[in-house]
Order: C-alpha cells, then sequence, then structure tokens
C-alpha cells in the first residue's frame, strides 16, 4: 500500500482512518484534491480568452473535418 501522506501540507493529506481502502480511495482523493487545488488557481483573464478562442477555434477544425469527410463519403 501507498504511504498516507507525502505531502508536507497536512491539509493535502489524506485521513489515516479512510472509509475507502485501497488504491481506489486514494486515487479518488488525489482527484477530489488536486481539482480543489485547480480551482483556486487565478487565470489572467487575457489567457482564459485565447483559451475559449482555442477551443472555439479547435472545435470549428473539427466540425468542418467531419463535413468533409461526409461530403467525401457521399460522392463515392
Amino acid at each position: 500500500m501507498l504511504p498516507l501522506c507525502q505531502d508536507p501540507i497536512a491539509s493535502r493529506c489524506r485521513p489515516a482512518s479512510s472509509d475507502k481502502t485501497g488504491s481506489v480511495g486514494l486515487m479518488e482523493h488525489m482527484t477530489k484534491s488536486a481539482i480543489r487545488r485547480a480551482s483556486q488557481i487565478e487565470v489572467n483573464p487575457q489567457a482564459k480568452r485565447n483559451l475559449q478562442e482555442l477551443f472555439v477555434n479547435f472545435t470549428l477544425i473539427l466540425i468542418c473535418l467531419l463535413l468533409i469527410y461526409i461530403i467525401v463519403l457521399l460522392s463515392s
């Protein structure tokens, strides 16, 4: 079994009396802890806008590729 905690900050450690046992409980705890830490990160508004535009562009490219694929299938 993995050690209870290697993180020096005690609040991020999983409790010793966890009701879930094994690696599943540890993975669930690590995932919740990572989400909690990530949700507290402040993002620059310009960087946030750039990421949103990048996501929109990526989605539009995927839609266009899908349409091209459908047209090629229908024409053959």
